[in-house]
């Protein structure tokens, strides 16, 4: 099967998660996932992200929360101040209502890039858009990053804006981006790439890579 036809099933398949509302249980969180936003259940990336997580910090940002999963297990499993952001605010809105449901309260959603844009924080995690083909329909920004890869360099040169040299960025990306793209975006920021976790779907290898300044 043609990588292009993978990518064309995957997008298929979110775009089917997605068409629905969702309440779920996952990773002992209670999760309301309305039409349109990413559901952390029936996929890998989200998973593989929150297994593969070391020496937190104290400050954890969830950069393209979504619902609020990655933020929510964070503050409830570890012992830190955790943000999530999201330029939609939909899921913003989302996620303070999987809060709430969760009775956590060491956690902040926001949509105000300039408001997370003046902190720093000792871990990132990103679960971004990455499959490599444009938007077809609203919903597919939230899995479709562009031919050009445009999304990731955006949201790679935001966790390079807010890092430090103490700063982990753990990343998903799938073996349908091409290969190199990932890598050469974050060498030419000043990352070091180092792949930490990896999983076989029946469309792709997830990654998940620990970013670190040189």
């Amino acid at each position: 099967m043609s990588v292009r036809i993978r990518i064309e099933l995957a997008r298929l398949y979110l775009r089917l998660l997605s068409s629905k509302n969702w309440v779920l249980r996952w990773r002992g969180l209670v999760l309301y996932v309305p039409r349109g936003v990413f559901t952390p259940r029936f996929t890998i990336s989200t998973d593989l992200l929150v297994e593969s997580l070391e020496d937190l910090g104290k400050r954890v940002l969830d950069l393209g929360c979504g619902c609020g999963a990655i933020a929510l297990y964070v503050a409830k499993h570890f012992d830190v101040e955790a943000v999530g952001y999201d330029p939609n605010p939909l899921c913003v809105a989302v996620a303070r209502i999987n809060a709430k449901l969760n009775n956590i309260t060491n956690v902040v959603f926001t949509a105000n890039r300039r408001r997370v844009a003046r902190n720093e924080f000792d871990t990132v995690i990103v679960n971004p858009p990455y499959l490599p083909v444009e938007p077809l329909k609203n919903e597919d920004y939230g899995w479709c990053c562009g031919i050009d890869g445009r999304t990731l360099i955006d949201v790679l040169t935001f966790a390079r804006r807010i890092s430090t040299k103490r700063t982990s960025v753990y990343f998903a990306v799938s073996s349908l981006t091409p290969p190199k793209l990932m890598h050469v975006i974050a060498e030419k920021l000043g990352f070091r790439p180092e792949l930490v976790n990896a999983k076989r779907t029946p469309l792709d290898t997830v990654y998940v890579y620990r970013l670190r300044l040189h």
